[in-house]
């Protein structure tokens, strides 16, 4: 079993994700966080094996957020977790270190799918997602 922390700006989704990552018994959730800069101290502090981090926190850019973990501690995994279906977000938290992008919409089995692919090593780009511009 591995550590999870979860970064969402809205409480639904937080609670929704640490139902599901902890109902399945592959993980165990040791922190969550409603604020990017939040995230990154606890991330820091915690270490987890893996991050899911909402793209857009508020007034945070889950872009920005990605880079400092990925800076100071390098062994993070990061999934970004958006509602934005973009290449152009897609591109940037990939490029900010993220080992893979999934919509919030996406069904309980791709989101665990995810999981296991990034802890496994591999890179998660969610169903009907591009990196490249379309």
């Amino acid at each position: 079993m591995f550590s999870v922390m979860l970064v969402d700006d809205q409480p639904a989704i937080l609670a929704g994700l640490v139902t599901l990552v902890e109902n399945t018994g592959i993980a165990q959730v040791v922190a969550t966080e409603t604020d990017g800069e939040t995230a990154i101290s606890t991330a820091l502090e915690q270490r987890p094996d893996l991050i899911l981090l909402d793209v857009s926190l508020g007034t945070t850019s889950g872009v920005d957020i990605a880079r400092k973990p990925k800076r100071k501690w390098q062994d993070a995994r990061l999934l970004a977790v958006s509602a934005h279906a973009n290449s152009v977000y897609v591109r940037g938290m990939i490029n900010a270190g993220a080992s893979g992008y999934m919509l919030k919409d996406n069904g309980p089995g791709e989101i665990l799918d995810a999981i296991m692919t990034i802890m496994q090593g591999g890179q998660w780009i969610g169903t009907g997602l591009s990196v490249d511009p379309v």
